[in-house]
């Protein structure tokens, strides 16, 4: 996790995890996406949508399957243009859930003065893995 010094009375907090791209990440999930793809089953939540951005495009195409598929073949190491996982505010409202990848995604918290502690909380989306699969401890 991030803590970046903007003046002297702000911060913002970003975190990030690069660890283990396979982590829940199997055939199942390419699946899921190759149906949302046909439109044969949609996603349920807009947390699999961007679960599902593989390439962080904001669509989600054959190229996700694509870079998908290499990194679980072993071609790839890392999915390219993107983290190995995505952090978003729990607070954070979709406006069009059937289409969330259209709108801002806040990856960041911007705290005032820190007087005392305060609660900051996002929300782990594990890229590739569209069941939840993943230990986050790893």
């Amino acid at each position: 996790m991030g803590v970046f010094w903007v003046s002297a009375t702000y911060y913002l907090i970003s975190p990030s995890k690069t660890s283990d791209p396979l982590n829940g990440v199997s055939t199942f999930d390419l699946i899921q996406i190759h149906k949302h793809i046909l439109n044969i089953k949609t996603f349920d939540s807009p947390y699999q949508y961007i679960a599902a951005d593989i390439n962080r495009s904001g669509t989600i195409t054959t190229l996700d399957l694509i870079q998908l598929r290499k990194v679980i073949l072993g071609i790839d190491a890392n999915f390219t243009n993107n983290s190995s996982w995505r952090f978003i505010n729990v607070d954070h409202i979709f406006q069009n859930p059937r289409d969330p990848l259209k709108a801002y995604l806040p990856e960041t918290i911007r705290l005032g003065p820190l007087y005392g502690i305060r609660n900051v909380e996002f929300i782990a989306v594990k890229i590739g893995d569209l069941n939840n699969s993943a230990d986050p401890s790893k």
